[in-house]
């Protein structure tokens, strides 16, 4: 097989423009990682709430700045200082959260959506506004020795306070773990969370379980306040930013899941992380972030139609080559700038895939019959392109380096990586938008079982059209990053079968149809492939041995990980549960 894309391949600009100092961007890494625990802790206690009593609670970050003003009085008025003073704040936001719940939530759980939320927006109120009575508007900011004192790591130093506080968070969130799989009333949430009525019916008193964890949540978001009171000011209105900041962690981890928000604030603290790294990086390795990121990406597209809908595509690179090709002939031929020719190939890319899937899904072709036609319409846009001169035949597309931004050229490698960043996080949210959905209830009622689908009235022939629409489309938008990014287009590469089989196994071993499945096959087989031919092709002498390397270790994955790394991980974190 031949590789892919790999470093060497890549044209490396010198990094231009603003140079910061790397201690000083590590620096920030590490503080914001050390607060990721908070968020974890504070995105864990909104989402315990809604999985159990399906109440969004609008008042979440309200609570959390009472809990800091829980702290600022007792440092200011009593000498206590936060870190041992957070146990009280808990305890007081849990008699709280109880209270709210019996007195106010248990009344309207029942009650139209619309009626629950304008509840909690009124106690969200309520609880804004005394606070701007009784503190005042100014900021307030809690004052402790430990946020003075720092431990240096050579060049880098930690704050005493943050890491203090993100260990207090990560001990509470194992405690709250813990809790809730190993007590008896943990799984009687658990069981709450999953079918309330069933609970009912087997004797679980689901209005004291759902005060209970309407508590636990509060005192939750009561900890993570007082802990974060130290590190930053805060005045009334602060609670919307902080319910807003919980939101966003829970709807990246997944609303009602405990494990979701949690790694939903990693995630969170992962972007950061990501958006922070070509700062310090040399030219060599942001490019092997842009390919992880690119191929990431191309991986997600496919796993649309090959992994959530099951229809499985091996000629994906006929939509890359519809697209780059596209917006290269546009840009050099009428001066159209690829940030418009990218949605032109792609809707090119779309309606060549439509023809596919319309061929395919009408005469009932699956498996490896549709395989073999995505194979044959790739082989024919590949022989296409290599006989059309006007297109640059067999000799293919070579584009002019401008630097222009306009034309999708940069002087700054770090551009690139933005950029390939932000498309692997747009089509991730795609599939995770799709996923849940109906439309990713269909697809997956189609791969499971295609026949029972149509059975039960699932119109197959639609969603799969639709899927395979979505797939392409994306695909084609990647070609133009393929081409503006090579600045070269060669027919028998970028049709090529081996290109295809690079998009096709990241999500394989990632976990083809999980929403990070083709990411994570991506951050490890993209670094491998680049390792393998530097330690063993880049010597000399040694062509050939690093591909060999690495199909023995796609075999040992797929031997060892038949269903991809993400199920194999779930599965693990399962038999932790038990």
């Amino acid at each position: 097989m031949a590789e892919g894309l790999c470093a060497e391949q890549v044209r490396l600009p010198a990094t231009q423009g603003l140079i910061l100092d790397p201690v000083l961007v590590v620096q920030a890494v590490v503080s914001g990682l050390l607060f990721g625990g908070v968020y974890s802790l504070m995105a864990i206690g909104l989402t315990l709430i809604f999985g159990v009593m399906r109440v969004v609670n609008f008042a979440h970050g309200d609570l959390m700045v009472w809990a800091m003003y829980l702290a600022w009085l007792g440092a200011t008025r009593f000498g206590v200082d936060p870190y041992v003073g957070f146990v009280g704040a808990a305890a007081i936001l849990f008699v709280a959260g109880f209270v709210i719940q019996r007195q106010l939530v248990d009344r309207i759980v029942d009650a139209p959506h619309e009626m629950q939320i304008l509840l909690m927006l009124g106690v969200a109120l309520v609880l804004e506004n005394t606070a701007l009575v009784a503190f005042g508007p100014e900021p307030q900011r809690v004052r402790t020795p430990l946020t003075q004192a720092a431990v240096w790591l050579g060049p880098v130093f930690v704050d005493v306070g943050r890491l203090v506080t993100f260990l207090v968070a990560i001990a509470l969130t194992a405690a709250l773990w813990l809790f809730l799989y190993r007590s008896d009333l943990g799984r009687q949430m658990r069981a709450v969370a999953d079918n309330g009525y069933g609970a009912h019916v087997i004797g679980t008193d689901v209005r004291h379980v759902s005060a209970v964890a309407f508590a636990v949540g509060a005192a939750c978001v009561g900890a993570a306040g007082a802990l974060v009171a130290p590190l930053l000011p805060f005045q009334p209105p602060t609670g919307l930013q902080l319910s807003v900041t919980s939101f966003n962690i829970v709807i990246i981890g997944g609303m009602g899941s405990v494990l979701g928000a949690f790694v939903g604030g990693l995630i969170a603290l992962a972007v950061v992380v990501l958006l922070a790294l070509p700062l310090v990086l040399s030219s060599y390795l942001v490019t092997v972030f842009v390919l992880i990121f690119f191929y990431a990406y191309l991986g997600q597209a496919w796993n649309i139609v090959g992994g959530y809908a099951g229809q499985l595509s091996a000629g994906h690179a006929a939509f890359v080559g519809v697209g780059a090709y596209t917006a290269a002939v546009l840009s050099l031929s009428a001066g159209l700038t690829p940030w418009v020719g990218m949605f032109v190939g792609g809707a090119l890319a779309a309606v060549l895939g439509a023809f596919i899937g319309f061929l395919g899904f009408r005469f009932g072709l699956r498996g490896f019959y549709f395989v073999l036609l995505t194979v044959a319409f790739a082989e024919m846009c590949r022989i296409v392109a290599n006989n059309v001169e006007a297109i640059g035949g067999a000799v293919g597309l070579y584009i002019t380096f401008t630097g222009n931004p306009r034309q999708f050229q940069f002087q700054d490698t770090r551009a690139y990586y933005y950029i390939a960043l932000g498309l692997m996080i747009a089509a991730t949210a795609v599939a995770a938008a799709i996923e849940r959905r109906r439309f990713g209830v269909y697809l997956s009622a189609i791969r499971e079982d295609e026949g029972a689908a149509e059975a039960v009235g699932v119109p197959t022939f639609r969603y799969k059209m639709l899927a395979m629409i979505v797939s392409s489309f994306l695909t084609g938008v990647g070609g133009t990053f393929y081409a503006f990014y090579l600045f070269s287009l060669q027919p028998n590469t970028v049709f090529g079968i081996p290109l295809s089989v690079e998009i096709i196994i990241r999500p394989i071993v990632g976990g083809a149809g999980t929403l990070f499945g083709p990411v994570v096959g991506s951050f490890i087989l993209s670094p491998l492939a680049e390792l393998t031919r530097l330690y063993f092709a880049a010597g000399g002498g040694w062509a050939g041995v690093h591909l060999i390397v690495y199909g023995v270790l796609l075999v040992v994955v797929v031997l060892f990980f038949p269903q991809g790394a993400v199920p194999w991980m779930k599965r693990a974190l399962g038999r932790t549960r038990a």
